[in-house]
């Protein structure tokens, strides 16, 4: 089992974004700068080519900064007062607002030979949001391979969280390789 991971990045979400008739500049520490002129071109009647964004150092960004919603809070606060504007969330915003990695719970049962080679492995996951990532490590490597999926209707926001969403598959996989590997009483 993993539960909803919060992301907690180093520094506070922040964004100063100046929209103006024809244009923009933003200033912003984000993971996909052409999104955030997207998402000034979606709130705006600017284009998104006519966006200039200048992208700043993350101080990490584990994948929160791949959202944009601190992003259209300043778009859309400059686009109210036609003026520059900074917003910076304090912390119990982002704790609020994040959107967190999934939480799951996992079931593997697999079978070793009598070679200690691995013949049949079915893997079961339940989480919040996605499912199991059927074709990573181990699929197409064991005869006997299995996945299911039991969907979730969480409300919960969930995304990336440092890392793709196979972290919580990895986690599952490689505990299930160790416990082989330990009943095999082999490295």
């Amino acid at each position: 089992e993993t539960p909803l991971f919060m992301h907690a990045c180093m520094e506070p979400h922040n964004c100063i974004a100046d929209i103006r008739e024809q244009d923009a500049t933003i200033i912003i520490g984000h993971q996909f700068p052409h999104t955030v002129a997207e998402e000034v071109e979606r709130f705006t009647e600017v284009d998104g080519l006519s966006v200039e964004v200048r992208n700043q150092r993350l101080g990490g960004g584990f994948g929160r900064r791949y959202e944009r919603d601190f992003v259209r809070e300043a778009i859309l606060l400059s686009k109210q007062i036609k003026r520059p504007i900074k917003i910076t969330w304090m912390r119990e915003d982002e704790m609020e607002r994040d959107f967190f990695a999934p939480a799951n719970v996992v079931r593997i049962q697999a079978g070793l030979d009598a070679k200690n080679e691995i013949t049949a492995w079915h893997h079961r996951q339940a989480q919040t949001s996605g499912g199991p990532r059927d074709a990573c490590f181990p699929a197409n490597l064991i005869k006997n391979y299995r996945t299911e999926t039991i969907d979730s209707n969480s409300k919960i926001p969930t995304g990336p969280w440092r890392g793709p969403g196979h972290i919580q598959w990895t986690f599952a996989v490689e505990s299930m390789t160790d416990e082989l590997a330990h009943q095999a009483q082999i490295d």
